[in-house]
C-alpha cells in the first residue's frame, strides 16, 4: 500500500503529538487519520480517551481519501505534507420547529424564554423547549427586530420594531401570562431595523432606514417625560439623543 510521509500540528494543546513526519497510508481517509493520532496520544497517556478529529490540508477540511485531495489541492505526494487536526464537534440538530403565520425576522433568546418578531406584524414568547406562551399584536406593520429589555421580578420588559417606523416597550407579566405596550416610540421617519440594549438596561438605541440611530431612555426618567408630553396631547417617547 502507497504512504505519504505526514506531520501533524495542532493548536489545541491537549491533544499535542510529536512533531515528526510519520508514514500513513495514501488513502487515509479522516478516520483513519483520527485513529493515528488517537494511538500516538495512547503512547502519550494511557488514560487517554478516544476522541474524533478532522483535519486541514492547507486550511481545506479532509473530506475525501488523503492522496486525492492532494492532488485536488496541487500538492506534491513526494514531500511531507502538513495536516491540521481539530477536535471534531457534532453539527448542531433542530430539536424543535416553531412558526409564525410569516417570515421570522428577528431572534432574541434568554435563559428562559425565546422572543420572536415576524413579517405577520406580531411578536412571540416561546419556552426553550418550544412551547408558545404568547402573542404581542401592537404594529400595523411587519416586525423587524425585537429585543429583551429586563426582567424585574415576575414582568418583563421588552422591545419590537417595525416597518410602521414605531418602537413598542411591552410589560410581559409572567404570572398572568399578559402583555401591554407601555410606551409608542415615535420619531423614526422609515422602517425601524434594528434594537440593542445597552448593559445597564436602562436605555437602548434604534436604527432606521431613515439614516438615524436614536438612543431612548428605558427607565423611569423616560416614563416620566412620556407622561409630561402625554398631558400635553403628543403621545410620544422621548428620545434622549437624536
Amino acid at each position: 500500500m502507497a504512504q505519504l510521509q505526514a506531520r501533524f500540528f495542532t493548536e489545541d494543546t491537549r491533544y499535542l503529538v510529536d512533531d515528526v513526519p510519520f508514514s500513513v497510508p495514501a488513502v487515509s481517509e479522516t478516520a483513519d487519520l483520527s485513529n493515528i493520532i488517537n494511538k500516538l496520544l495512547e503512547v502519550k497517556n494511557e488514560n487517554h480517551k478516544y476522541v474524533e478529529f478532522d483535519f486541514l490540508v492547507k486550511g481545506q477540511f479532509l473530506r475525501t481519501v488523503l492522496v486525492k485531495h492532494m492532488e485536488a489541492e496541487n500538492i506534491s505526494t513526494e514531500e511531507v505534507v502538513e495536516i491540521e487536526y481539530v477536535e471534531k464537534y457534532v453539527a448542531p440538530q433542530p430539536e424543535q420547529c416553531m412558526f409564525h403565520d410569516d417570515w421570522i425576522s428577528s431572534v432574541a433568546a434568554t435563559e428562559e424564554w425565546i422572543l420572536t418578531g415576524s413579517y405577520d406584524q406580531t411578536s412571540r414568547i416561546w419556552t426553550v423547549e418550544g412551547k408558545p406562551i404568547t402573542t404581542l399584536a401592537g404594529h400595523v406593520d411587519v416586525v423587524k427586530d425585537v429585543a429583551w429589555v429586563k426582567k424585574d421580578g415576575l414582568s418583563c420588559l421588552l422591545l419590537s420594531a417595525s416597518l410602521d417606523q414605531t418602537v413598542l416597550l411591552w410589560e410581559w407579566n409572567i404570572e398572568k401570562n399578559s402583555v401591554k405596550v407601555l410606551h409608542r416610540c415615535r420619531g423614526h421617519a422609515g422602517s425601524v431595523e434594528s434594537l440593542a440594549v445597552d448593559g445597564s438596561r436602562t436605555k437602548f438605541c434604534s436604527g432606521s432606514w431613515d439614516t438615524m440611530l436614536k438612543i431612548w431612555s428605558a427607565g423611569k426618567i423616560c416614563l416620566l417625560s412620556f407622561l409630561f408630553f402625554f398631558w400635553f396631547g403628543f403621545g410620544t417617547f422621548k428620545p434622549v439623543y437624536a
